[in-house]
């Protein structure tokens, strides 16, 4: 099994994604007394997932927490995502019942805030990397004004203009009034050194522009699945 360091080269594709185009589709998987791993790996062996990946299929990154099962898809636009989900839910439907009466999938399509794609990857036609033990990845909500809120920190830290060691990937996208992001690292150690170094010292500046220190909901994950299909110079 390859780790999330272990890089493969693919194809150039030449037209570049718009980063104010990229779509988020998030699948909500629920299948009552089944693994959330073991219903992750069902998907791809029946969708031959990550070797059939769209060419406008960006980012691809999957895993399960606590409370839900992480399927989300970056694509170039949402005409993208809906034309290549016709050519699946059939499967996915027929997957789904497997899994008894209780289960299943609903598609989510939202407009990508940020993305951003890590040095690690960045100089690559297309990467694909798996579970890698070392590897951490965390989806953090910000309930209450999350976006004004989440642009706040990123100008105090000054991301994306410069980018942490050991970030992957790192996504954001509005889920109603709150905020969400997904950020995937290298190591469990990077991730708390971001933490220490930049997100700690931003929070004075925020709590002084909200006048309250702002709610933010982390919750920590194992990446089963990351698939890059884009390098970050081709996002405009």
């Amino acid at each position: 099994m390859r780790k999330l360091t272990d890089i493969v080269r693919r194809p150039s594709i030449r037209n570049p994604f718009k980063r104010d185009q990229l779509e988020v589709v998030d699948y909500e998987i629920h299948a009552p007394g089944h693994a959330a791993l073991a219903v992750i790996s069902a998907i791809y062996s029946e969708l031959d997932f990550p070797r059939s990946i769209k060419p406008s299929n960006l980012v691809h990154v999957s895993g399960a927490t606590s409370e839900r099962v992480i399927f989300t898809g970056i694509w170039r636009s949402e005409r993208d995502a809906r034309e290549a989900f016709e050519e699946i839910k059939g499967a996915v439907a027929s997957l789904t019942d497997t899994f008894g009466p209780e289960a299943s999938v609903e598609r989510i399509s939202r407009r990508a805030s940020r993305v951003e794609i890590g040095d690690l990857v960045s100089d690559y036609e297309a990467a694909l990397a798996q579970f890698n033990p070392d590897c951490v990845a965390f989806t953090v909500d910000i309930p209450v004004d999350g976006k004004a809120i989440y642009d706040n920190y990123c100008e105090e830290m000054r991301f994306p203009e410069i980018m942490p060691e050991g970030l992957m990937l790192h996504l954001a996208y509005e889920v109603g009034p709150t905020m969400r992001t997904i950020s995937v690292w290298r190591t469990l150690e990077d991730s708390q050194n971001f933490m220490r170094e930049r997100i700690v010292p931003a929070g004075p500046g925020v709590v002084r522009d909200h006048g309250v220190f702002p709610e933010v909901r982390p919750v920590e994950f194992k990446p089963t699945l990351l698939a890059f299909n884009r390098p970050e110079r081709n996002i405009t």
